[in-house]
């Protein structure tokens, strides 16, 4: 499981768990959000690829690894879902880049790998969307093999 967090990212778990943001995450500023996430970590930025998981000094840190981690993990896998979710999935391909030990053991710690799979087969009815897991979760499956042979 993933850990880390406060209350918020907790709550936003359960409530995308639940189902009940399944419908609004259609026309929200997910995608908008995480792809501002994969932009700061572009170009195997490692010093902001650690900033998003921790922030030394500051009162309150928010580890958005860990966040971005949740919602991959916990969103119902429905047909509202697919293309945020798959957003998630590519920024999280980001954090690990350069490689980054610390995101990559929290994407294997969390089983990225697992919902790559199941993603997969929900997705066997849409084209476009497993057309791009199918290359990502070899990246994903690498990145989990090279973390567990350190």
């Amino acid at each position: 499981p993933v850990t880390g967090g406060g209350a918020g990212e907790a709550e936003a778990a359960d409530w995308l768990a639940s189902g009940g943001g399944a419908s609004s995450v259609v026309g929200s500023q997910v995608e908008l959000t995480l792809r501002l996430l994969q932009l700061l970590t572009e170009g195997h930025n490692i010093t902001m690829q650690n900033y998003l998981r921790h922030q030394p000094g500051l009162h309150r840190p928010v580890d958005l690894i860990s966040a971005v981690l949740r919602f991959v993990t916990a969103a119902p896998v429905n047909g509202f879902t697919v293309a945020a979710v798959t957003a998630g999935l590519t920024t999280l391909a980001e954090f690990v880049q350069c490689p980054c030990r610390p995101n990559q053991r929290l994407m294997v710690d969390a089983g990225v790998c697992h919902r790559l799979r199941i993603l997969l087969e929900f997705g066997s009815r849409r084209s476009q969307e497993v057309a791009w897991m199918r290359r990502n979760k070899v990246h994903c499956g690498a990145t989990a093999a090279d973390d567990d042979a350190d």
